[in-house]
């Protein structure tokens, strides 16, 4: 019945289907949000590991009418742990008044700031919150991060790294350090976290854009990819989402080499580092990883990927109109609808895919995605809707029903 259905959304909306994916059974975004987008989608990375704390907190906003970061200077010494929510938010908000204070020398406020996590030995929760203040602090830029990092305790460093999604600036130095500084790591988990944060300042560079500093990341990438061959698992997922960060044209022979790989989770990073690229190569590979794979969570992890560019986007939507109704996880088939609803404001083909998905004959909780999909973009959907119920009608006339 499903085949049938998937059939029948392709004849009725001219879907261009190769004889290949017929032949499985199997027949059939792109709004790019800002922020961490380029962080991975399935486990904490250097994006999720610092969150960016909330405006609220106990400690008010306003510039101080002096600058004195003892309190704060206490609060990172003594904490060796986890902190509370509350706890995170006062210190993050002391910590932007600091860097906010005009009534004093607002130079002298974030000097003494900069000078309190370069010399803090505690690497624990306090620190993290203050680094990520001052990384996302406009003001803030990379020949700052770039002394932090050069001044930090060497234990410290991959903390501040996790907090470069925030950062607003990038320039070659930063690149450059923070390339050669991942290939003179001795410890593979260090290597990884500044192999991940190279990937994020490629990202940040390209937006900007900075050309010498994608070249300079993309290279690196490429030739760690290159002569990772015997490394461990670990570091090659590191690398692998490093790759996805920045979107490392130079990576794509290795992407491909991937997704033969024995470790899921190696896939599921290699589906996922194809997310920037717009090419056809890469939406065949993540709607082969939708497809075919063997694994719920790398077919979940390629869904969600194919959301992030709208090249080919009807490819997109018919493997994922697939996905949606044919596989037998839930998780994917919720992650496929909530792809094809990203595509809503810019393909009416993705549009008329929702109305298919709610159908009576699909899945029940794929239904219910697609009619709350529906509901969340109704002035987007009356118009389709108005010609999917007329062309039904016509259709149900046509064979005397």
């Amino acid at each position: 019945m499903w085949t049938n259905g998937l059939r029948r959304f392709s004849e009725n909306h001219a879907v261009r289907i190769s004889v290949r994916t017929l032949t499985v059974g199997i027949v059939l975004f792109g709004a790019i949000g800002a922020g961490l987008l380029y962080v991975r989608h399935h486990a904490p990375s250097t994006g999720s590991r610092a969150q960016f704390v909330s405006e609220a907190g106990p400690v008010a906003t306003s510039a101080m009418p002096f600058c004195d970061p003892s309190e704060l200077r206490r609060a990172m010494a003594r904490n060796d742990g986890e902190i509370g929510p509350d706890e995170q938010n006062s210190i993050a908000t002391f910590a932007r008044t600091l860097l906010a204070s005009s009534n004093n020398d607002a130079s002298s406020c974030r000097q003494q700031l900069f000078e309190l996590v370069a010399s803090n030995e505690t690497c624990a929760k306090a620190f993290e919150t203050v680094a990520t203040v001052i990384v996302s602090e406009r003001s803030v830029d990379a020949n700052d991060v770039r002394g932090l990092l050069e001044r930090v305790p060497r234990r410290c460093q991959p903390i501040l790294l996790a907090s470069f999604p925030h950062l607003n600036d990038v320039n070659v130095e930063l690149v450059r350090w923070v390339g050669n500084a991942a290939r003179e790591q001795e410890d593979a988990k260090a290597r990884v976290a500044f192999f991940e944060a190279l990937g994020t300042l490629g990202a940040i560079a390209r937006r900007k854009p900075d050309r010498e500093s994608v070249r300079w990341v993309d290279d690196t990438l490429r030739d760690a990819l290159a002569q990772h061959k015997g490394g461990s698992v670990d570091e090659y997922i590191g690398l692998l989402e490093g790759a996805g960060n920045c979107g490392c044209e130079t990576c794509t022979p290795f992407l491909l080499d991937a997704s033969s790989h024995p470790s899921p989770d190696v896939r599921l990073a290699a589906a996922g580092a194809w997310r920037f690229h717009s090419d056809e190569k890469a939406t065949e590979s993540m709607c082969s990883y939708v497809l075919h794979d063997s694994e719920a969570s790398v077919r979940e992890h390629a869904a969600w990927a194919l959301r992030w560019r709208t090249s080919e986007v009807e490819t997109r939507v018919n493997c994922l109109v697939a996905a949606a109704v044919r596989d037998e996880s839930g998780l994917v088939r919720l992650s496929a609808v909530q792809s094809i609803s990203g595509f809503v404001r810019q393909s009416r083909h993705a549009r008329r895919a929702l109305l298919f998905l709610r159908e009576k004959e699909q899945p029940p909780d794929t239904r219910k995605r697609a009619e709350e999909a529906i509901a969340a973009n109704a002035n987007l959907m009356l118009f389709d809707a108005k010609d999917v119920t007329a062309a039904q009608h016509a259709r149900d006339a046509s064979r005397g029903d």
